[in-house]
Parts: C-alpha cells; structure tokens; sequence
C-alpha cells in the first residue's frame, strides 16, 4: 500500500485526532511508527461480546474503529508474517536445489551439495507449512504482550469469532433512526433515510457551489458523484451506522443533517447539515436540529458539539437559535477546498456542564 492510500487509511477513522507525517503516525503531539500504532491500537484489554476496549485507552474509543485497525494490522502482518516468509522460503529452496546440482558434478564439493540438498528440503518443507497455513485461512497481527512487540497467529475460525465479537460491539454502539417528523400549520418536516432514487434531487442541491462553499466537500460535477454520495449513505444504514439522514419538507428532500465523525465516541458527538440554496432563511435547520437533539440524548450523547467556518455567518445565526453555545477549547482549523479555514466551534448549552472544559469558555 503506498503512502497515498495509507494516508487516505488515516483520514478515514472515526474519532481520532491524528496525521500522517513523514511516514509517521502523529497522535496527540506523539510520534508512532505504523506498526507501534497498529501494536497498541489492537492490544486488547477487553475483547468480548459487551465491550472491546484496548490497553492504551487513550488512544482509541470506538470499537468500529479498533476494528478498521485491526483489520489494516490482520492485513498488513499476515503478509508480512505468512505470504512474505512463503515466497522466500519458496526462492531459497530453489536456490539451494540449484545450487546443489551445480555442484554435483564436482567431486570436491560432493558433501556440499547433499549438504544443499537437505537445506532445500527443509526450505521446501517450511514453504509448505506456510502455505498450508494460508490455504487454510490463518491470520497474523501484532499486538502487545507482556511490554514487548509480538507476532500473534490466529486460525480462520478464532479470526471469524473475533469479527463476530466486532459486530455485536458496532451494533451496540451506533443505533439506527427511526424517521423523525414534525407537523406545523405550513409543512411537515421528516428526517428520513437516503434512498438511490434520491439520486438526482442530491445532484441538484449539491452541485450549486455556493451550498458546498463551506462543505468538505465539493460542488457535484456529474450525477455519478452523487450516486456514490447516495451508496455511501446507504452502506452506512446497512452496517448500522448513520452519519447522514436526508430532510424532507412535505415529501421534497432539501438536503441532510447527521454527524461527523469526528468528535464521535459513545457519549459525544458533533453534529451537521446542508441544505439546498433555495432553502435557505426558512428555519428549516433549527427545526431539524430541534427533532434530532432530544433523539441523541436519548441514545446517550450527552455532550453534543457543532462549528462553522468562521465567516459563514448563516450557521452561526442557526446554533446560536438552536440553543448551542460558543466553546472556543474546541476551535480548530480545517482545510475546505485547499484553504486552512478557522472552524469555530459550539457545544449545546444544556450539555455544557457534562464535560470538563466547560472552565475554558
């Protein structure tokens, strides 16, 4: 895997504060190697049905997470520990072989090549084990054990019990949403699912640049791109895990609220949304935001954070309107589109008393 996709790896786990730097993972300020972050993130203290949670708990909360990483550590030391070793166990018995028939015909080296004889027949013999061991599915990954850095073997059925035992924990951690409606005297506001024929409606909210100014992401340019917008939504409801729920207004969808992954563990979250432009300076947002809150507490967030590039002042207006308070220890910059922009952040004001920097605002 080159050094683009680990990246890519990276910036796609949920809740971590970390970078690629120099072929180093930073997290917090401290510098690991891959295979130290990968060691410690699967050096697990908890590991069964009701709770994952690993030795340096710091480190890491969600167990969808730890499963991502265990999954790149499974990946990463199984070729390193099976497939490597195989192909060159493979290449020596084949050299030593040769080697040996080359020197057969000289009787001053006869004891040399029965000696290689015997090299390549071992080194045929341990290839084999190697494959076998592949053939029947075993797995490697680096973990902790005891202080020091160690190579652990699992057989195909320990690996699918630990992914099982992965699934039960996701499942206990995310929870999937029923739709959320309201009724006023000129609307009825659902928050529902994305469906694939919401395909072309998504193409047309988000391909307007002034919607995405303020978004990570950019303008759509074809409908392909909102089709995979569309899939990845979809994926996330099948795995359990909603980060995005369209908003209708009266059966129209006008565009979608959910959370970030970032700041996403069992007890915070932070929450986001966009709307079509022609939608804008309806109240359309906080009424969303009004439904979906008493949802989150209900599921156990009880710290609930939100933010805005710092000169889009229209989502400013709707958190200060939805009940959600400056909380400046939070602030961080982001890059939108090329540019570092300031992401001034927020946490909802009934929350401000659960978390321990609350002394900071």
């Amino acid at each position: 895997m080159d050094k683009k996709n680990i990246e890519n790896f990276y910036k796609n786990l949920e809740s971590f504060n970390l970078e690629f730097k120099n072929e180093k993972i930073i997290y917090n300020g401290k510098e690991f190697s891959e295979n130290d972050f990968l060691k410690k993130a699967c050096s697990f203290s908890i590991f069964n049905e009701k709770q994952i949670s690993v030795k340096n708990n710091a480190i890491i909360e969600l167990p969808s997470t730890i499963e991502k990483l265990f999954l790149r550590n499974v990946y990463k030391m199984s070729i390193l520990g099976l497939f490597f070793p195989c192909t060159l166990f493979l290449l020596v018995s084949f050299i030593t072989f040769s080697l040996g028939a080359f020197l057969q015909n000289n009787a001053n080296f006869a004891n040399f090549a029965k000696m290689s004889y015997i090299l390549s027949f071992f080194f045929i013999l341990v290839f084999l084990i190697m494959l076998v061991k592949i053939f029947c599915g075993e797995k490697v990954f680096v973990e902790e054990k005891y202080g020091k850095k160690r190579l652990t073997h699992i057989s195909k059925k320990k690996y699918q019990e630990m992914m099982q035992v992965f699934k039960l924990n996701i499942i206990n951690e995310h929870y999937y949403f029923d739709n959320l409606k309201s009724v006023s005297k000129n609307h009825e506001l659902t928050m529902r699912e994305f469906r694939y024929n919401d395909v072309k409606t998504v193409y047309n909210l988000f391909k307007n640049a002034n919607v995405c100014k303020y978004l990570i992401a950019k303008e759509f340019r074809c409908e392909k791109e909102a089709y995979e917008f569309v899939k990845k939504c979809v994926n996330d409801y099948k795995n359990k895990q909603i980060f995005k729920l369209g908003i209708e207004i009266n059966g129209h969808l006008i565009g979608y609220i959910g959370l970030s992954t970032h700041d996403l563990s069992k007890n915070t979250c932070q929450i986001i949304y966009a709307i079509g432009e022609e939608y804008w300076g309806n109240g359309y947002v906080c009424e969303a935001i009004s439904l979906f809150i008493p949802y989150l507490k209900k599921k156990g967030k009880n710290i609930i954070y939100a933010g805005h590039v710092d000169e889009n002042y229209a989502s400013k207006r709707v958190l200060e309107k939805s009940g959600f308070v400056r909380f400046e220890a939070k602030d961080y910059v982001l890059d939108i589109h090329g540019f570092p922009k300031q992401i001034v952040s927020y946490i909802y004001g009934e929350c401000l008393e659960d978390t321990d920097e609350s002394k900071n605002v």
